[in-house]
């Protein structure tokens, strides 16, 4: 295989990961000769609940059908902005987590950071979902919170969670 003959192993196979990536190398010295897949390009339609703006079949989110979402609270409608409450919904709904534990995670991370620059709304939810997702949630929502506010603040963010639903 063309792509692997200089690879001896080691700190070296990150380079192997790249070399088939970038070269297409399928595991055989012929060139590629097949159509390449056309993919049609996404169009809004395929996006998710207005103002979440991450894709509806988003990677990640299973075959499984998302539990379904309980509704914001009196608090949760009066806490947070239309839009980014429909952010949260609609990243939860998505990848088949617990909108609320979303919500109050991002919230301590924001009150958190102050007057730093905080990422956008759009880029950081789904990506505060995703690691969410990486650290156990939906099994274990205490541990995937703790990773991202630490342990000593998971019990606070998820008290937080409970009020921001019904």
């Amino acid at each position: 295989m063309r792509c692997l003959r200089a690879i001896s192993g080691g700190p070296t196979a990150v380079a192997v990961v790249i070399c088939i990536a970038l070269a297409g190398c399928g595991g055989s010295d012929e060139p590629d000769t097949s159509e390449p897949a056309s993919e049609p390009a996404q169009s809004t339609a395929d996006m998710g609940p207005e103002g979440a703006d991450v894709p509806a079949e988003a990677p990640g989110a299973g075959a499984t059908e998302a539990p379904k979402q309980s509704e914001p609270s009196e608090f949760a409608r009066r806490e947070l902005s239309k839009p980014l409450l429909r952010t949260y919904l609609g990243t939860g709904r998505m990848l088949g987590i617990d909108w609320t534990v979303l919500a109050a995670v991002d919230d301590f991370l924001v009150r958190r950071a102050g007057d730093a620059e905080v990422v956008v709304t759009k880029e950081r939810v789904p990506g505060l979902a995703y690691a969410l997702l990486a650290a156990g949630a939906p099994l274990n929502y205490r541990r995937a919170a703790g990773a991202q506010v630490g342990v000593a603040n998971a019990e606070r963010v998820l008290a937080t969670a409970e009020r921001l639903d019904k």
